[in-house]
């Protein structure tokens, strides 16, 4: 399907999750959707970076994604639904989303409202614990660095020896370590197409989000943004990493759709 075709289906879909979010009575009801939702903002914001090279549109569609996350959040807190299974740490798309529109201000308000304990019923503790390290990774100050070296060693812990290439990254990027990172982060990028080959069988016919997660790796994008932060050497282009989505300087952001929430409120 041209990319075209998949924004003009992406954009119905997101509407139809707007309107479905917009008119339920409890966060109960809407975990699900929040969480497509943001997805689906993703996908339309790449789609326009494919298409029109709209760099703009790539990073504000990015910032909605990261308010619908943080919007379902802030619900819950307000709802006391602490226990719903979509606040779970290792749903960290959105989070990655603000980290790779250089929003880290709207990233850490994501990491300190999803929650701070494993869901083993839902996530994985390996995937707990990967989301608290990369949480750790944008804390300020001498706080922040404590936090993220008790979190990478509780990574390590949980992953009782086995391999992990998120693993290396985030501690190469932990301890500024070029050579390490050069030597990881390919690597994290080879998994990541692996994880869409295997998909593309059952989801691809169905998922209008797909064929855009296979050309652009937000995910990477984003620790290309911390790499940057700590000034470790990067290349300008990696594969499913374009450098045009790499720049820093890009048009203000005004909220103009869902959930309507101004940067810094």
């Amino acid at each position: 399907m041209p990319l075209e075709e998949t924004f003009d289906d992406s954009l119905a879909y997101a509407n139809f999750l707007i309107g479905h979010i917009r008119t339920a009575k409890s966060v109960d009801a809407i975990g699900v959707a929040c969480d497509e939702l943001s997805h689906y903002y993703r996908a339309l914001g790449i789609c326009e970076l494919l298409v029109d090279c709209d760099v703009d549109a790539f990073f504000h569609f990015l910032i909605h994604g990261a308010l619908t996350r943080k919007y379902y959040l802030a619900r819950c807190l307000k709802e006391n639904g602490l226990d719903q299974p979509e606040r779970r740490a290792n749903l960290l798309d959105p989070f990655f989303e603000a980290v790779a529109a250089n929003q880290l201000g709207l990233a850490g308000e994501i990491a300190s409202m999803s929650a701070t304990v494993c869901l083993e019923d839902f996530e994985h503790p390996s995937d707990f614990e990967y989301a608290r390290v990369a949480h750790a990774l944008i804390a300020p100050g001498d706080a922040g660095r404590e936090d993220l070296r008790r979190a990478l060693t509780v990574y390590e812990e949980v992953l009782e020896g086995r391999p992990d290439v998120r693993l290396d990254v985030c501690a190469a990027l932990a301890h500024g370590d070029p050579k390490g990172f050069a030597e990881a982060f390919p690597l994290l990028i080879e998994d990541h197409e692996r994880q869409m080959d295997a998909l593309q069988d059952s989801i691809r016919s169905n998922d209008s989000t797909y064929a855009p997660n296979c050309f652009v790796f937000v995910e990477g994008l984003a620790l290309l943004r911390i790499a940057d932060r700590a000034g470790l050497s990067t290349l300008r282009e990696y594969s499913r990493c374009p450098g045009l989505a790499r720049i820093s300087s890009y048009q203000l952001f005004v909220p103009s759709s869902f959930p309507n929430l101004p940067l810094g409120a």
